[in-house]
This record gives C-alpha cells, sequence and structure tokens, in this order.
C-alpha cells in the first residue's frame, strides 16, 4: 500500500470512530445518502443490478430511504453463484488490483466476494472499530484462533507498526495451541467460540496463569451463554462478541456494557425480515444485508441466512448505533418441528450445559422427524446423562421428533475451522 493509501484507510478509521457517537437521526441521514449513492452506482455499473431494476419497474430514484428497499428483490447466496464475477461486479474493474475472498461454503457452494482498496480499507476500518471501542491497542500483540492456511498478508495498520497479529493454527493439537500462545503474550485474542471455549477449559484444567490476555472476541459462531460463562471464568474478563459475515464483514458487535449489539448502520443496512415484512422489537426476523461502501461489487438486499432479534432499547454507553437484542444463528441451523415450530440453536445449547460430562455436542435434523445427537464426554458420562438429555430434548422438542444419541471421539469441523453445533437438513 502506498503512503497515500495508508493516510486514506486511517482516515476511514477515524471517521468510523467519529460516526458512533453520531445521534441517531443524524446516523440515519448518512446510512440513507450512502444507500441512495449505491444503488444507484449498482444500477448503472452492474448488469446483475441493472436487470433486476428493470425486471421489477423501478430506477434508482424510487429508492430514497431503507423502507424503499422493499421494493426490490432479495438476492440471495445462488444469485451470487449463479451470475458470477462478471455480471456482479462493476463494469471496467481491474479484479487483479482487487482482494477476492472465498466464502467457507461451510452451507453449499463456496463463492467469490470482491473488494477494491477502498472498500477494503473501509472493511478494516469498520472491523477495526468494534475491536478499538473494546480495549484494544493498535500496537497490542493479537492472536487470531484461526487457519494458518488463510493468514492474511500484513495489512496497513501493521506496515506502520500498529497491531502484531499472528495466527495459531487451531488444526493443530491443543497442547501445541497453549505452547504457541505461551511464546507469543498476545494481549488481545479472537477466535470461534467453540475453540474459545476448548482453550477456556484446558486453562481452567491446566491453571495456566501464563495466559491472560486482556481482551478476547468471539466471533463467526454463536456465543451462547455458557460458552460466555467458561470464557470469562477462564480468563476473568468479559468476553467480547462480533457479527458479521464474509460478504460484508464486521455488522454488529457488543460494547463494554454487553447491552446487545450495535448495528454498523453507518455501513450495512440490517433488515430483519419474516416472511418478507420487518418484525418488531423483540421479534426474530432473518437478516437481510445492504452494503454501503463496497462499490466493487455491490450487495444490495443480499439474504444471507443469518437470524437475529432487533430492540429498540438505548444503550447506555451513548453510542448512536441502535441495537440488535440477540443473535440467534443460521437459519438452516433450526430445528424445525413436524408443527412448523422452528428452535433455536440456543435452546439446544441451554439444554447441554446442564451436563457437565459433555465436553462437545452436534445435533444433526436428519428428517422432519429424527435428530442425531454426537457427543464428546468425558469418563463420567453414563447412559443416565444420556437418557436425562434425551428426557430434556424431547420436552424442548414437544415430543414431535425421535433423538438418538451417540459418543464419538472427536466432533468433525468444516474445512475453515468452524464447528455448527445444529445442523438441519430438513429445508425452512
Amino acid at each position: 500500500m502506498s503512503d497515500m493509501g495508508a493516510v486514506n484507510a486511517f482516515r476511514l478509521l477515524v471517521e468510523a470512530r467519529r460516526n458512533q457517537w453520531l445521534k441517531p437521526s443524524e446516523l440515519e441521514e448518512l446510512q440513507e445518502k450512502r444507500l441512495r449513492a449505491i444503488v444507484k452506482h449498482a444500477y448503472e455499473n452492474t448488469i446483475y443490478y441493472h436487470r433486476r431494476f428493470k425486471e421489477s419497474e423501478i430506477t434508482p430514484d424510487d429508492i430514497r430511504s431503507s423502507e424503499d428497499l422493499k421494493k426490490i428483490p432479495v438476492t440471495t447466496k445462488d444469485d451470487v453463484r449463479k451470475y458470477g464475477l462478471t455480471e456482479m461486479t462493476s463494469h471496467g474493474l481491474n479484479l487483479n488490483k482487487c482482494r477476492i475472498v472465498p466464502t467457507s461454503g461451510s452451507s453449499g457452494t463456496p463463492m467469490r466476494i470482491v473488494y477494491d482498496q477502498n472498500a477494503d480499507d473501509f472493511s478494516k476500518a469498520i472491523n477495526l472499530r468494534s475491536m478499538i471501542e473494546n480495549g484494544l491497542g493498535i500496537t497490542d500483540r493479537m492472536v487470531n484462533l484461526g487457519d494458518m492456511r488463510t493468514a492474511k498478508k500484513p495489512l496497513w495498520f501493521q506496515k506502520l507498526g500498529g497491531l502484531n497479529l499472528q495466527t495459531v493454527d487451531i488444526f493443530d493439537d491443543i497442547d501445541k495451541e497453549v505452547d504457541d500462545l505461551l511464546k507469543i503474550n498476545p494481549k488481545s485474542m479472537i477466535g470461534y467460540a467453540s475453540q474459545l471455549r476448548l482453550l477456556s477449559e484446558y486453562k481452567l484444567k491446566h491453571d495456566l496463569n501464563g495466559l491472560q490476555p486482556n481482551t478476547i472476541f468471539s466471533t463467526a459462531e454463536i456465543l451462547d451463554p455458557d460458552t460466555r460463562r467458561i470464557i470469562n471464568t477462564a480468563f476473568d474478563l468479559n468476553v467480547v462478541d462480533l457479527f458479521g459475515c464474509i460478504e460484508v464483514n464486521r455488522t454488529a458487535w457488543e460494547c463494554q456494557e454487553h447491552c446487545g449489539y450495535h448495528m454498523d448502520v453507518d455501513s450495512v443496512v440490517m433488515e430483519l425480515l419474516d416472511d418478507g415484512e420487518s418484525v418488531s422489537a423483540g421479534e426474530r426476523g432473518e437478516v437481510v444485508y445492504t452494503s454501503l461502501y463496497n462499490y466493487a461489487m455491490p450487495l444490495i438486499r443480499y439474504q444471507v441466512g443469518d437470524v437475529a432479534t432487533p430492540t429498540d432499547e438505548i444503550c447506555p454507553c451513548g453510542r448512536g448505533l441502535p441495537l440488535l437484542k440477540s443473535v440467534e444463528g443460521r437459519k438452516d441451523d433450526f430445528i424445525q418441528l413436524p408443527s412448523g415450530k422452528a428452535i433455536s440453536p440456543i435452546t439446544i445449547h441451554l439444554i447441554v450445559k446442564h451436563t457437565p460430562e459433555i465436553v462437545e455436542c452436534q445435533v444433526t435434523q436428519e428428517s422432519l422427524d429424527k435428530i442425531s445427537v454426537s457427543l464428546v464426554v468425558t469418563g463420567k458420562f453414563t447412559n443416565v446423562h444420556s437418557q436425562r438429555l434425551i428426557q430434556e430434548m424431547n420436552q424442548a422438542l414437544n415430543n414431535e421428533i425421535s433423538v438418538d444419541i451417540r459418543v464419538v471421539d472427536a466432533i468433525q469441523r468444516g474445512p475453515n475451522g468452524k464447528m455448527r453445533m445444529v445442523i438441519s437438513k430438513v429445508k425452512p
């Protein structure tokens, strides 16, 4: 990156940190201004959205606010895969000068998402904001518990001497991971909730006083209450949960008040929908994103598959960024009952936490009337525990689904290291 590029990236970070303290009305005005600009650009510069608008008999002038977005059909992951970079990216874009990010493909065929330099800088500024506001020091040693194969090149702020970011490979044995962490002695860590839990349980068991970061961030997986408690206990701090997806990066995050997730409304419009209609505060809705900054590959009304619940409560921290009450996982991670009711993955977390003899758990809905439960357990796990778990799950599932429990040596993670606690093979 050139010196001018680094200056621009730093400017975007300063601007992002300033925006969070704007009044809600000012943030709404900023969001709508950016929305109108990205919609106009997508219509004029991409084959896909130009056709979509024509088919819907609308023009960019019809989209003046987030409420008007409903006039535009949603874009699905299948759409992005089907039409590819030729139709989804902007005219004249030089892909050789862009960052092309593959998605994990954990819920389907992987896709490629394109960021030009400005979009990449903007995205990183929003992501950094969520961590800096929770205590990350710009010169801190930080460890990403992730996949060493996808470790990134040094970023602009690292080239300027900031944020010594290193990756510890989660595909290594836990003893090797801990040894690497002790050598690095990080002030901050970020990783999947399941991996942070394994590390926390190891720390509690082995009394690792030498491993004591100041901040820990959980991302990419659901942080259930029991996992949060274990991490907090092991490291004597309050883990901070971050929300987002590869396609649009950071979209919401906890502050140190832990009253919900601040939505990054200066970088994204987040719709929460049920049957195509916006849900009210306290109601569960499917997340649909409109990115406000990626002019290389605009994503407008992109249906990501996550489920969350908004709230109209005001965070005592004073930020103008509105709140999500909770994040509940992917829509295809919900268990579907024959009666039509959907059971949140969080429900399964709450059941399993009552059995400390369970080390890891993965629930797979094989069909509408059957689920299988794979367990990694300690030597103290008995048939009594198994029967009690079946009874509690039957009760939570309204006795509509048969439950089959099997004890396994290990639960396989996805190619990116994520572990999905609930997998449903039944279409919602």
